[in-house]
C-alpha cells in the first residue's frame, strides 16, 4: 500500500556526512528539531549541516524530494507511459536478489555505468568483483535484480533502503546497452509492482534534487510513472571558516561546476547546494 507522507518534527534525528555535510538519516517528511540540529552539528567534523524546514509545501521551490504517494496503476497511465512500461516487462524480469550470488555480473554493470560518467564525479572502483561487492553491500539493504528475458543474464540492479514510514530508491544500475529495450521502465516498474502489494504503509522516494549528476533520472520517473515533486524549504549552516569560504567563493561557482578535478568540482556543487538553500526561502 502507498500513503502520502504527512509533515512530523523529531528531536531524535540520526545523522550521515557526505561530502563533508551532515544531513539527516530520517525519513524525508521528517522535520528535525533545529536546536538538536545545531547542537549535534557543533559536535561533528562537518563543514556544514543541511536541513529541512518545510515539506511540500504547496508552492515550487528550489528543492524538492522525489516521491510516489499513490496507487500504481498503469491502466490509468497515458499511452506512451504504458507503451514504455510494458515494453520494460516485454523484455525483463525483476526479482529479489542476493548480491553475493551475482558479484561478477553486478561489478560488470558497474564498470559500464560509470565508464559514460564525466571524469569530474567518476568514481574510482576497486580492482576485483571481490572487493566491489564488499564497499557497496551494507547490512539492511534490499537487493532488486534485472534480469533479461532473452538469456536471463542480469543486467540491472537496484538497491532498495527500507524504512518504516518510506522506502528509497538508494542506488539504480543499468548496463547502458539494453537503455533501447525499456531496461529502466523494467526495473522501475517491478520495484512498484512489488511495494504497491506489500502490506507495508510506504511511500517510495527517489531522494532530493541532484546536486552532482547530471542526470535526467528524476524527471523520467515522474514523466513515466507519475512520481512527484515534494517541495521543500532546506537551510545550510557552516562553520565559521566554511562560511567565510562559501561567501568568498559564490562569484566563482560556474567556473568551478566546469572543473574536471574532482575537488574544484565538488566545491561547485557546495555553491550550488547553498543557492539552492537560499532560494527555497523566498
Amino acid at each position: 500500500m502507498i500513503i502520502r507522507p504527512k509533515q512530523e518534527t523529531k528531536n531524535n534525528t540520526t545523522f550521515k556526512i557526505y561530502q563533508h555535510c551532515m544531513m539527516s538519516d530520517n525519513a524525508p517528511h521528517t522535520i528535525v528539531d533545529e536546536q538538536f540540529v545545531k547542537k549535534s552539528f557543533s559536535k561533528s567534523k562537518a563543514w556544514f549541516v543541511q536541513y529541512t524546514t518545510e515539506f511540500d509545501v504547496p508552492q515550487p521551490t528550489t528543492w524538492w524530494y522525489c516521491i510516489k504517494d499513490e496507487k500504481y496503476d498503469i491502466s490509468t497511465f497515458k499511452a506512451k507511459a504504458r507503451y514504455e512500461v510494458n515494453k520494460g516487462r516485454k523484455n525483463f524480469s525483476v526479482s529479489i536478489i542476493s548480491p553475493l550470488e551475482y558479484k561478477n555480473e553486478i561489478f560488470d554493470i558497474d564498470i559500464k555505468k560509470f565508464a559514460d560518467y564525466p571524469e569530474s564525479y567518476r568514481p574510482i572502483l576497486a580492482s576485483t568483483a571481490d572487493e566491489h561487492i564488499k564497499k557497496v553491500v551494507k547490512d539492511g539493504d534490499r537487493w532488486f535484480g534485472l534480469f533479461s528475458k532473452e538469456d536471463s543474464s542480469l543486467v540491472g540492479y537496484a538497491i532498495i533502503l527500507e524504512k518504516e514510514e518510506f522506502v528509497n530508491l538508494s542506488v539504480v544500475a543499468i548496463d547502458p546497452s539494453t537503455y533501447k529495450k525499456n531496461s529502466s521502465a523494467g526495473l522501475v516498474d517491478g520495484i512498484l509492482c512489488h511495494y504497491q502489494d506489500s502490506d507495508k504503509a510506504v511511500y517510495i522516494c527517489d531522494g532530493a534534487r541532484n546536486v552532482r549528476h547530471q542526470t535526467n533520472y528524476q524527471d523520467f520517473l515522474i514523466s513515466t510513472f507519475e512520481f512527484r515533486k515534494a517541495y521543500c524549504r532546506i537551510r545550510l549552516k557552516y562553520k565559521w571558516w566554511a562560511g567565510i569560504a562559501i561567501f568568498l567563493l559564490r562569484p566563482f561557482k560556474k567556473l568551478l561546476l566546469k572543473s574536471d578535478k574532482s575537488f574544484f568540482y565538488n566545491l561547485g556543487c557546495i555553491l550550488r547546494l547553498d543557492e539552492y538553500a537560499r532560494l527555497s526561502q523566498k
